[in-house]
């Protein structure tokens, strides 16, 4: 049986530009199953990535890694200068049932003003 691919050989994959789109976001969503929270550093700067179905990848990719670190990525994404990405954070968050608890305690006034 072939061992899973670690991290850096996902990492190096990610970089190659000759990848199509959807080969590379189908290896960002492996990103949590190899790194778990040490995934987060890359998957935040895939969210800068010029191609939109990598940035929403890493948002689904940062939602199954969870816990106060993800959180903070997805909170920030939620003022990304594409719409429809700044929407997926907000969704990817629901998902976590972090967005209400964030809002209804008085500290979303981030999410308030988006």
């Amino acid at each position: 049986m072939a061992e899973a691919p670690t991290q850096a050989q996902i990492v190096a994959k990610l970089n190659d530009a000759s990848l199509a789109p959807w080969t590379r976001a189908r290896l960002v969503k492996q990103l949590p199953a190899v790194g778990h929270r040490d995934s987060l550093p890359v998957l935040a700067d895939l969210l800068s990535d010029p191609d939109q179905a990598i940035r929403l990848a890493a948002l689904g990719a940062i939602r199954n890694v969870g816990g106060p670190p993800a959180v903070d990525l997805l909170v920030n994404a939620l003022r990304h200068e594409d719409q429809t990405t700044a929407l997926w954070a907000t969704q990817r968050l629901r998902q976590l049932n972090y967005l209400g608890a964030w809002v209804g305690n008085g500290s979303g006034a981030a999410v308030n003003g988006v």
